[in-house]
């Protein structure tokens, strides 16, 4: 048994790893980067899993870091930012995801890290069915969140101006970004990508960042009144 420790301020993905790795492995959690400074102060683990945007930092920046003091722990880093994945490639042991992670996937990733006699290629049947019912607690959840993003949009649309609120849009639609694809929802995954992108372009091109913000609202409108997240 390995001990993995998932640094991820999104609570479906962390029990995502949760259910597809417990108990093979032993998993602990932190949600951001200065509880796991903490924990990786008092003792050892045998792989990280490190999301590329937290609330108090930057994964990559965070990993980078790491691999000064410690070049031989295993690093798998979760990120929707190609550009993230190509900066981490030179790093030893350091392996990505993009986001968002299919359940094999990350099972494949984690033990070809470890160095597991073999490379599983499908879950437990018990953890196919946990699987199951927390997809079904996420499609509960789904149209609360997409609620918030749309709001996040509306409040940026009156203030276009304000960091803040380009910072709560940012957040949330990273948020669903990294996990709906996870659950089946690819289509709301790519457009709350899409959102979070034209956030950043609206740094240097503001008429191209809200094109693309707003087409994806659309999409998310649609989606949200066809009442879909409840019949998928």
């Amino acid at each position: 048994m390995a001990t993995l420790l998932v640094i991820d301020d999104d609570v479906y993905f962390r029990r995502v790893v949760t259910t597809c790795l417990h108990p093979r492995h032993e998993i602990l959690q932190v949600s951001c980067l200065k509880d796991a400074e903490t924990l990786l102060r008092d003792r050892g683990v045998d792989l990280l899993v490190v999301d590329g945007l937290l609330p108090d930092g930057d994964g990559q920046n965070f990993i980078e870091r790491f691999r000064q003091r410690d070049t031989r722990t295993p690093i798998l880093f979760i990120s929707a930012f190609l550009k993230n994945h190509l900066a981490l490639a030179r790093l030893p042991r350091t392996g990505t995801l993009h986001k968002p992670v299919l359940p094999v996937d990350l099972v494949m990733k984690v033990e070809s890290a470890l160095r597991a006699a073999g490379v599983e290629s499908s879950l437990s049947r018990q953890a196919q069915g946990e699987l199951e019912a927390l997809r079904e607690a996420y499609t509960a959840e789904l149209p609360q969140q997409l609620a918030g993003i749309a709001l996040a949009v509306h409040q940026l649309r009156v203030a276009p101006s304000s960091a803040a609120l380009r910072g709560v849009v940012r957040r949330r639609a990273h948020r669903v970004a990294g996990t709906a694809g996870s659950f089946g929802y690819d289509d709301i995954g790519d457009a709350c990508a899409r959102i979070e992108q034209g956030v950043l372009s609206l740094a240097h091109d503001e008429r191209s960042g809200w094109r693309e913000i707003e087409g994806a609202a659309s999409r998310i409108a649609a989606f949200t009144s066809s009442g879909r997240a409840a019949a998928v």
